[in-house]
């Protein structure tokens, strides 16, 4: 039986204990310790199931019991099990509410003696390791214990819930419900197939599940559950072609829309102002995805979902060793900060003693100076984050590629060239120790210039400017303060340019969900 009931509210991190008794008989249900506060859900595919101790620091993290013994931390895994109709309970868990704690968070279950150690590194059922592999990554969620942790440590909230409800391979049809599949178009009847799985970089994913089952059995019967934010790790399987990336541009802000208003409708639940903040996690640097590049861009678009919903940049997280596979990245640390930081920021929050707002530079606007270079004005969202500086990223920068920028060089977009091209970061202008300018509230960052390479000619215009452009940027990337890096982002001239192009081109952000022009705009990365 699910049924709603208001609880007052008692002093955080302070258990009680409910009383439901049934009218109609004598009989009477107890819960005890019970803990009122902030609930967050966890969700997306296997980088969401990816578990505390294959993590960089993992091993560190689960031994540490002061750490991870928190009784005000509780987590819930919901199983995977579809449904062809919306469900109002969950048809399984793979467990209930707990603490959080050394055995709680390694999925380890004392009752069982033939159980794995699941404490130890390990990978789910697409490791690229004999011995990492094993039938279920196992739980809790690293994402979703890392992103609650970091809300209680740096932002100051006392008792946090974390429900992780992900299922590794799946694409983002089976998550979304159908009137928002109807919306973008994408509604249709097949199943997932061997191409999702292989596009999401495994073995891994719900073979036959069709679209909205895992809405319905999965996220529906979560609604009558009052929740403050999402996290949301997923968009593997769908980067497998250029059709499935550009049809995310909207199947992820509706289905963002579709998910608050579903728990918006609850009278009991606790809305922010302006909106739940729903954050996505953008795909890091991976080679086996011909269009990766293109997801990413459409990923920024859940930001058009109001406000609230937003991203951050994982692009200097690439992880070519890992033996889950490189799509399966193990630096997280950083992520789930990034993500409560922008939590705590949608939340009104304090920052935290690091000052990280969760996202890095933001491009602005783009003008050509002259021939030989493009201006790219930047912003940040606090001035803790200045200054900003080029940085090399392990395990990704190479000698050979030190730029990330690269310049569309032509006569007209669609038959132009993308070449590399150098950049420096100009700081911004201060009048009187204050920044010179705002972006929306935004706080000046200054500009990135981009030189146009030597030897151009001079019948050969300037129509566009990219950053971080490739499946595993190679060359230095555009950090803040807290080494927080910019997303990948393009400008192109305008589309009246197209057929011959002005003097003095227009450039404007490209547009999400359209393929990149140029002659070698789609890069191929397997």
């Amino acid at each position: 039986m699910v049924f709603p009931a208001q609880v007052e509210s008692n002093s955080a991190g302070d258990s009680c204990t409910i009383s439901v008794t049934e009218t109609a008989s004598p009989s009477t249900v107890i819960l005890g310790d019970v803990l009122l506060g902030t609930v967050i859900v966890a969700s997306g595919q296997s980088n969401m199931e990816f578990t505390l101790p294959t993590i960089f620091g993992g091993q560190s993290i689960v031994r540490n019991a002061s750490l991870v013994s928190v009784p005000t931390l509780r987590l819930l895994t919901v199983a995977k099990i579809p449904s062809e109709q919306p469900l109002d309970d969950v048809p399984g868990l793979e467990h209930s509410w707990r603490s959080s704690s050394p055995a709680t968070i390694c999925g380890q279950n004392e009752t069982d003696p033939e159980q794995p150690d699941y404490c130890i590194p390990h990978c789910g059922p697409s490791s690229v390791v004999p011995s990492f592999k094993r039938p279920t990554w196992g739980y809790f969620s690293a994402m979703g214990w890392l992103t609650g942790r970091q809300l209680m440590l740096a932002h100051g909230l006392k008792t946090v819930g974390v429900v992780a409800t992900s299922w590794g391979g799946t694409s983002i049809k089976l998550w979304s419900d159908t009137a928002a599949l109807e919306t973008c178009g994408s509604s249709g009847s097949s199943s997932s197939s061997a191409t999702d799985l292989e596009s999401s970089g495994g073995t891994e994913g719900a073979a036959g599940v069709g679209p909205s089952q895992l809405y319905n059995a999965m996220i529906h019967p979560l609604l009558g559950m009052p929740v403050r934010g999402f996290v949301w790790y997923q968009g593997e399987a769908d980067s497998g072609s250029f059709e499935k990336a550009s049809a995310y541009a909207c199947q992820l802000p509706t289905m963002v829309r579709s998910w608050r208003s579903g728990w918006v409708s609850i009278p009991s639940s606790r809305r922010e102002e302006q909106g739940t903040p729903f954050v996505a996690v953008q795909l890091a640097p991976w080679v086996t995805s011909p269009s990766v590049m293109d997801l990413r861009l459409s990923q920024t678009n859940v930001t058009s979902a109001g406000p609230g919903a937003s991203y951050v940049p994982a692009i200097d997280r690439a992880d070519p060793t890992s033996p889950c596979g490189d799509v399966h990245i193990r630096g997280k640390l950083q992520l789930g900060q990034r993500v409560a930081a922008r939590m705590a920021s949608a939340w009104g929050l304090p920052a935290g003693p690091s000052g990280n707002t969760g996202t890095g530079p933001v491009p602005e606007t783009a003008s050509i100076s002259g021939a030989a270079s493009v201006l790219v004005t930047l912003s940040v969202a606090s001035e803790h984050q200045l200054p900003l500086r080029r940085l090399a990223i392990q395990n990704q920068t190479t000698a050979e590629a030190t730029s990330n920028t690269d310049v569309l060089m032509g006569t007209a977009v669609e038959s132009a060239t993308w070449v590399r091209a150098n950049f420096t970061i100009v700081p911004p202008s201060r009048v009187g120790g204050c920044s010179s300018g705002t972006y929306g509230g935004a706080v000046d960052a200054g500009h990135l210039a981009v030189q146009v390479p030597d030897g151009a000619s001079t019948d050969v215009l300037v129509l566009g400017v990219r950053y971080a452009w490739d499946c595993v940027p190679a060359g230095e990337q555009v950090v803040d303060a807290g080494a927080v890096p910019m997303a990948p982002w393009a400008f192109l001239v305008t589309d009246a340019s197209h057929d011959g192009a002005p003097e003095t081109p227009t450039l404007v952000p490209a547009p999400v969900g359209k393929q990149l022009p140029g002659k070698n705009g789609k890069l191929s990365c397997n």
